[in-house]
Formats: C-alpha cells, sequence, structure tokens
C-alpha cells in the first residue's frame, strides 16, 4: 500500500526545513560526498540558496509513503488519526494540542501520541508558540494506492 502526499510551501519555509533535517549546508556539502541522494538535496539548496527572490514562491511536492502490508498502513492511519486530520482541515486554527484534544473530546495524551505520528509522517506539522504545541496540517491533500 501507499500513500501520497502533495503541499505547497514557500521557498522560504523549504529552506527552513532543510535546515532542520539537515543542520548547515556545510554539513550537507560532506554527507554529499558519499550519498548521491544527499548530493540531489544539496543541488536544489544551493539552487534556492542562489535565488532569493522567490524566496515567497510556491514549491508543490508530492511525497510516498509505501507500507509493507495493511497492518503497517492502519498503525499509521487509524479512525482517530484520520479524524485529527479531518478536524485540522476544517479548523486550521486549532491554538494548540489541548484544545484539538478538548475538541476532539479525547485524552491529551493519546492526542499528543497521534500527533507525533502523524508528523513524523510529514502529514503534520507542529510549531511552538507561547509554550503551547500548535498543530497544523502539512499537507494539501493524500491518495492511497492498494
Amino acid at each position: 500500500m501507499m500513500i501520497e502526499t502533495v503541499r505547497k510551501v514557500t521557498q522560504a519555509e523549504y529552506l527552513r526545513e532543510l535546515e532542520q533535517t539537515y543542520g548547515p549546508i556545510e554539513k550537507l556539502r560532506k554527507a554529499a560526498k558519499k550519498d548521491f541522494f544527499k548530493e540531489g538535496m544539496l543541488e536544489q539548496w544551493e539552487h534556492m540558496l542562489a535565488h532569493p527572490e522567490r524566496n515567497e514562491q510556491s514549491i508543490t511536492q508530492t511525497r510516498a509513503l509505501i507500507f509493507p502490508d495493511v497492518q503497517a498502513f492502519l498503525a499509521l492511519l487509524n479512525r482517530q488519526r484520520l479524524e485529527i486530520l479531518g478536524h485540522l482541515k476544517d479548523h486550521p486554527e486549532v491554538e494548540s494540542l489541548n484544545r484539538l484534544a478538548k475538541d476532539l473530546d479525547r485524552d491529551y495524551r493519546n492526542v499528543h501520541s497521534d500527533i507525533q505520528k502523524l508528523a513524523s509522517a510529514g502529514m503534520v506539522r507542529l510549531e511552538e508558540r507561547a509554550n503551547r504545541i500548535v498543530p497544523h496540517l502539512a499537507i494539501e491533500k493524500f491518495s492511497v494506492t492498494v
């Protein structure tokens, strides 16, 4: 099974994500000498840095999550997590995880755990704001292929 996600970010947002993922560009330069995939990421990063006038332009990203079987798929996307995704789509200004848990009438710890799994899959983005964790939907759409 496969989930294909689609999202749009600005070039500036994507550059921040690259730095969060790989650290400083110098670190990626060292790693790219040994890894073809990282070499491609480095080229993309350097190209974006060379064109700061495009920082507010939108980039569409497609990502595939591949699951070996139905059980692995359901370990990520169960009913409660789909409900979270739907709620974040309908209420993009959720102010905190605590508020999300109350809105869904669920225990905070369970919602926190579900949000962490969705964030690790790239479906949710977490923002720290004034001692709160604020969840945001990180994708525009997703499709499932069996």
